[in-house]
């Protein structure tokens, strides 16, 4: 009996060994997989940049004013200042654009003293504890080295290239994992903000049929109709809107649809209330329009940087920059001499950790005691649950930010030096 129970013991001691031997390198392959995955897509996504921006072409004045290569502004949605109306998406006429985005990363906001939010640039850095100087201890910050941490860029940019086949008008913009679509707005008074509940998006490319040099010029109006396709409208309370209907709300350019279930007593079509005062009747959408995007492809997921910068031959030191259109220099027969691309991806297992492994811990967030006083006492109680919602909604943003920057291992940055070659 005794060497019975000796030799169970035995077995069962090999059996967890065994296990956590498959275990581990079950663990070290999925890891390794991941990793071989996001670099490869990286790379190909990179490589497809490069060839593009190497093409990239003079139009000279066959357009009129459209730049070579053009960081393209994005959509404004805003009241109207003075009349407090709301200010509609292109093609209806006044929509503004918004630059910031060119020059300036992607911003998040934080909790301040008072429970007041304020902006900050979304980065990716070291910890302190990731350098350390000649005596072994950690660095102090104004020893790290000047490459220790990215701003998060969300670029938007279009330029024409040349091959064998013709002309193109070629597209690279970022936006959201679903849709490429990302208005501006400023849901908490923090100015030129596309992401609110996460910073992960995806990069997407749009290339028109190959034409001659002169059907350029109907590519671009082209261009811009399938994007206007697929842009829902704004919400406007004085408009009736059917049940189930798509629209932006301006405060934080979400999608929203009506969710309220068909009463049969009710009739087709009613004004729903406005968000900000009937926030359980709508749902938040991360996409919206129509199904399949025409304007756009999606090219690589789970991106959370894409810069493009430029050499200006004319500049004395050839340094690189992005240009907003009052800017920029590239127009008629002047084009850069390289460009600088950047992207940085996650892989996919930290995806699906930050987009959706950490729903169920953000679910249950709250705000803290001093953001709860302050939103009581600053905002009417109409207003009080609409400014619950997008509090949450930025630091859920700002958490993920963190959760990324704790992983950055798992974080692959590529970039490509490019010399044009026309």
């Amino acid at each position: 009996m005794v060497e019975l129970m000796g030799a169970v013991t035995i077995a069962l001691v090999l059996i967890i060994m065994l296990y956590s031997i498959f275990d581990k390198v079950q663990k070290v392959f999925i890891t390794g997989q991941n990793r071989a995955i996001a670099m490869d897509e990286s790379r190909s996504a990179m490589d497809i940049l490069v060839e593009d921006f190497q093409g990239l072409s003079r139009v000279g004045t066959v357009i009129g004013t459209e730049p070579n290569l053009r960081w393209v502004p994005e959509y404004l949605i805003d009241r109207n200042p003075v009349t407090s109306a709301f200010v509609y998406l292109p093609p209806n006429p006044g929509a503004p654009f918004d630059e910031t985005l060119i020059d300036k990363p992607f911003k998040n906001t934080r909790e301040a003293a008072g429970g007041v939010r304020v902006g900050e640039n979304a980065t990716l850095r070291m910890e302190p504890d990731g350098f350390v100087n000649y005596s072994g201890v950690p660095a102090a910050p104004s020893e790290f080295p000047s490459g220790s941490s990215l701003e998060l860029f969300h670029h938007n940019c279009r330029f024409f290239t040349e091959d064998a086949n013709g002309w193109r008008l070629v597209h690279y913009k970022f936006g959201t994992r679903e849709r490429y679509f990302t208005p501006i707005s400023d849901p908490l008074g923090i100015t030129s903000v596309d992401l609110i509940d996460s910073p992960v998006g995806a990069l997407w490319i749009y290339r028109s049929p190959p034409s001659s040099k002169a059907g350029l010029m109907n590519h671009i109006p082209e261009h811009e109709d399938f994007q206007s396709i697929e842009r829902p409208p704004i919400w406007d309370k004085l408009k009736t809107w059917p049940k189930g209907s798509m629209v932006l709300f301006h405060e934080d350019k979400n999608y929203y649809m009506a969710r309220k279930l068909v009463d049969p007593h009710d009739p087709d079509h009613k004004p729903w209330g406005d968000p900000r005062d009937d926030m359980g009747n709508w749902a938040k959408l991360n996409s919206g329009g129509i199904d399949a995007p025409m304007g756009f492809s999606r090219l690589i997921d789970g991106v959370i940087h894409f810069r493009v910068r430029a050499a200006d031959p004319n500049n004395f030191d050839r340094g690189m920059d992005e240009y907003t259109p009052s800017k920029n220099p590239f127009v008629g027969n002047r084009l850069p001499t390289h460009v600088s691309v950047e992207i940085a991806v996650l892989d996919r297992k930290l995806l699906k950790e930050v987009e959706n492994g950490m729903e169920q811990d953000l679910e249950a967030l709250q705000l803290s005691a001093a953001e709860e006083s302050y939103v009581t006492g600053t905002y009417l109680p109409h207003q009080q649950k609409y400014q619950r919602e997008v509090r949450l909604a930025s630091e859920r943003c700002r958490q993920r930010i963190e959760k990324i920057n704790e992983n950055l291992d798992r974080v692959y940055f590529f970039k490509q030096l490019i010399r044009i070659r026309n």
